[in-house]
């Protein structure tokens, strides 16, 4: 096993990871975890609903006039030339920049790696949704947001490219979590796109959506 890495499929089983299209994808390269020799519960309708099922999970990498089959998992990862696969975020939480496709966990990863920040947060707006902002939380006693802001800049670039770069890097002092720890990025998108939010009382601190708009508006 590798660190990370959720390992190999099972014997009997494959998995493959493939663009949107549905075509695999060479080692290194991430993309949608697509199961390509699925298992016969995989069949099994969720509350009996079979359509949704095959609108949800299977049509969107199958061909069925050729009758091939895959079953899209919902997740993005990568996979490396041994055959393990690291799953890098969930498929949905992706941004268009510059024409290409990126998953926020990516995006995220990026900017958690920069020496001084706990946690960050990724959301698409703008124009046509093709504008990256950022929202992180920084150590006490850490650099100055004007340095870590700089820092976190050229760790997007450096990793990721130009096409990301951002157009607002935000501190925070937390994210707007659940109580199960999960980012509440609807929370921070309302913010972005200046709409009205509603009282969130999945967050583990209700108060933080006040702070966020207080710090996002101070930001411009």
């Amino acid at each position: 096993m590798k660190p990370g890495a959720v390992g190999p499929a099972l014997p009997g089983i494959e998995a493959a990871v493939v663009d949107e299209h549905g075509r695999e994808l060479p080692p290194g390269e991430p993309g949608c975890l697509a199961i390509t020799r699925p298992w016969p519960s995989m069949l099994v309708p969720h509350d009996d609903d079979r359509y949704w099922l095959l609108a949800e999970y299977w049509e969107e990498f199958s061909d069925r006039r050729a009758d091939t089959w895959q079953y899209f998992t919902g997740d993005r990862a990568v996979v490396d030339e041994d055959g393990y696969v690291t799953v890098i975020g969930r498929a949905d939480d992706v941004v268009t920049l510059g024409n290409r496709r990126l998953g926020t966990a990516e995006i995220e990863a990026a900017i958690t790696a920069v020496d001084g920040v706990t946690e960050a947060a990724a959301v698409a707006g703008g124009t046509d949704e093709t504008e990256l902002y950022v929202f992180a939380t920084a150590e006490q006693d850490s650099r100055s947001e004007a340095e870590l802001r700089e820092a976190i800049e050229d760790a997007i670039l450096d990793r990721i490219g130009q096409f990301a770069r951002p157009a607002a890097v935000v501190f925070t002092p937390e994210l707007p979590e659940t109580h199960t720890g999960k980012t509440m990025y609807r929370v921070l998108k309302g913010i972005v796109d200046d709409e009205p939010l509603e009282e969130s009382t999945p967050l583990r601190n209700p108060a933080i959506v006040g702070e966020l708009a207080t710090v996002w508006n101070r930001s411009d």
